[in-house]
């Protein structure tokens, strides 16, 4: 293996997320020891020359993600999001992992896959979303008027009591 490609192969290992190629003809050609490990149900389908579809169709036979019912609808969404990448979209595993996938198209025509795990993100989305709705019980629960302002003394929130003063 010559250095540059040892380097670059170094640069992707230490890279926090899982990375892999697909050549233009949608086969396996490397993947990171991350990738792997996300998909560790099917890492046998991680050899070079696999095509993308048989990969996915082993991952979903594998049960690794949560899926609609509708397999084959999925499948077909899946190869169309990987050969037309677009927005990044989000993928749950069987273990309630959330991760952020983006599919790329080199200028060779060859398929990056990105897989990122989002799910403390999430946790933590999902939490100031509680405490979001638990700041707005408390303020409606005022019985005189309340007014929020954030630091640019912008109004950020008021009760209904606060409205029926402005009437």
């Amino acid at each position: 293996m010559r250095q540059s490609e040892k380097n670059l192969r170094a640069a992707i290992e230490a890279i926090p997320f899982g990375f892999v190629l697909f050549d233009a003809d949608e086969r396996f050609v490397f993947c990171s020891d991350t990738y792997r490990a996300i998909n560790r149900k099917v890492a046998d389908f991680l050899v070079p020359g696999v095509t993308f579809e048989d990969f996915i169709r082993a991952l979903v036979d594998s049960r690794a993600n949560r899926i609609s019912d509708d397999v084959e609808g999925w499948i077909r969404e899946r190869l169309e999001r990987f050969r037309n990448p677009g927005e990044p979209w989000e993928i749950v595993t069987d273990s309630g992992a959330v991760h952020l996938v983006q599919d790329i198209k080199t200028k060779d025509n060859e398929h990056i896959v990105l897989r990122t795990d989002i799910t403390a993100l999430k946790e933590n989305e999902k939490t100031i979303a509680d405490l979001s709705g638990r700041l707005r019980d408390a303020i409606e629960s005022v019985t005189d008027g309340v007014i929020l302002f954030d630091k640019d003394e912008r109004i950020v929130a008021f009760n209904e009591n606060y409205r029926r003063t402005l009437l």
